[in-house]
């Protein structure tokens, strides 16, 4: 018996959140956990975005993905406890309290 619990597909982004990520004006953290959501957000993201991004704090779920991120550019790279959602935003917490926003 095979169960299919879910299928990954890549999601195109619409240009109208781009432009919303654009005129953001507070501090800006990139949660990271998926290696193959971050390739398609990297194919999709405009250039300028792009750098503003890579300069701004990152938030990984995992040393693999902090690998991949940094390879991709970020530098101002943080890892959170886990996956789970909480930590996430704990550590983007951190991070711009620390100043990389």
């Amino acid at each position: 018996m095979r169960a299919d619990v879910y299928r990954r597909e890549r999601v195109d982004i619409r240009r109208s959140r781009f432009a919303a990520l654009q005129r953001l004006a507070t501090p800006c953290v990139l949660l990271v956990t998926s290696g193959e959501a971050l390739a398609a957000f990297l194919d999709q993201v405009p250039a300028a975005l792009a750098l503003r991004l890579a300069a701004g704090p990152v938030v990984v779920s995992s040393e693999r993905l902090e690998v991949l991120v940094r390879e991709a550019g970020f530098a101002r790279v943080s890892r959170a406890a886990s996956a789970q959602p909480a930590d996430l935003l704990a550590a983007a917490a951190h991070a711009v309290d620390r100043g990389f926003g």
